[in-house]
């Protein structure tokens, strides 16, 4: 459960604002795991992956995008804000933490956050579009990439709007 002493400072067991990760975050030495994402209509594919993910370690950090990156990114608005999507993904038993990402404008951004979080393990679905990327962070702090799951395409957020637009319009007729 997430409880709020004011507006501005999520303070949970696990959600961290990214501004207080290093101060607040309690991960052990353990093996962790780093994925990041939107999580914006937790779905079946989500939650595979996730638990894909955390087999890979002992502690699993989710960095949750922001509302903004949602918008610049994936064109459209967020379905939950970024707060209850963590509230979300909270609950599940295989998250150890989620970090609420501010919207990053570079790959230096996300360099730093990986250099702080400093993972064994950055997992990725087949067909992720910033493998490069990830690839890179990974060897800075000796860690790996692993491929934990094949995108699920039936369930991605996209096709569950979708799916929920054609229901209203059969809903209506």
């Amino acid at each position: 459960m997430i409880m709020q002493k004011n507006p501005k400072l999520i303070v949970s067991r696990k959600v961290i604002r990214f501004d207080m990760f290093e101060k607040e975050c309690d991960i052990s030495r353990q093996k962790r795991v780093l994925v990041g994402g939107c999580f914006d209509l937790l779905h079946v594919g989500h939650v595979r992956f996730l638990r894909s993910s955390k087999k890979r370690g002992d502690n699993l950090i989710i960095a949750l995008e922001s509302d903004d990156f949602i918008r610049m990114k994936k064109k459209r608005e967020p379905v939950y804000p970024q707060r209850e999507r963590a509230e979300i993904l909270a609950e599940l038993s295989c998250v150890n933490s989620i970090i609420l990402l501010p919207f990053f404008q570079s790959d230096k951004e996300y360099m730093s956050l990986v250099k702080t979080i400093c993972p064994a393990v950055i997992a990725v679905t087949h067909d992720d579009p910033y493998l490069t990327h990830k690839k890179e962070q990974a060897v800075a702090v000796g860690g790996e990439v692993i491929v934990v799951l094949n995108r699920i395409s039936l369930h991605s957020t996209n096709v569950v709007l979708h799916r929920i637009i054609e229901v209203q319009k059969q809903i209506r007729h």
